[in-house]
């Protein structure tokens, strides 16, 4: 059973496999090691990142989708280049939620293929405004001009 491969077949996830190559689940419901291989990357930070989950610890390397690591690096380059450090901090556009990550939501989405990125939700007001054009100049699509629950989301197609 360890050999067997599953491949998901709904529409949504057919239209990412088409961007981001077949996605291989395992018995576990978990990508295979070669598809994780192929696809995801360990991109390190220019800048530290606060960890959303316990904001005493630093982050200086994400896993993020190969196709979005220089997207997000310029991303990120620009929202430190924009505000100095301490307003980054104050803003918490420093904070980081998640990128890569499996099996967290009910429907597949560019999450699951480590290419989407999700800011705080303490990130509001101009500070968000601003972030949001920020990642749609590099090529991100906003999820909140669509879903109201997912005003911090942004996906890379």
């Amino acid at each position: 059973m360890n050999n067997v491969i599953f491949s998901p077949t709904s529409d949504a996830i057919q239209t990412l496999e088409r961007l981001y190559t077949k996605f291989d689940l395992s018995a576990s419901g978990y990508p295979t090691t070669q598809w994780e291989n192929r696809n995801i990357r360990e991109y390190a930070l220019e800048h530290r990142l606060r960890w959303y989950w316990a904001p005493d610890i630093y982050l200086t390397k994400i896993k993020v989708n190969r196709r979005m690591v220089d997207p997000l690096a310029h991303v990120l380059q620009e929202i430190f280049g924009t505000w100095d450090y301490r307003l980054v901090q104050e803003y918490n556009l420093d904070v980081f939620v998640r990128c890569y990550c499996f099996g967290c939501e009910d429907a597949p989405n560019p999450f699951w293929w480590g290419a989407g990125y999700r800011l705080s939700r303490l990130v509001s007001g101009v500070p968000l405004e601003e972030t949001i054009k920020i990642f749609t100049r590099h090529g991100f699509s906003w999820v909140g001009a669509t879903d109201k629950k997912a005003v911090r989301d942004f996906h890379y197609l």
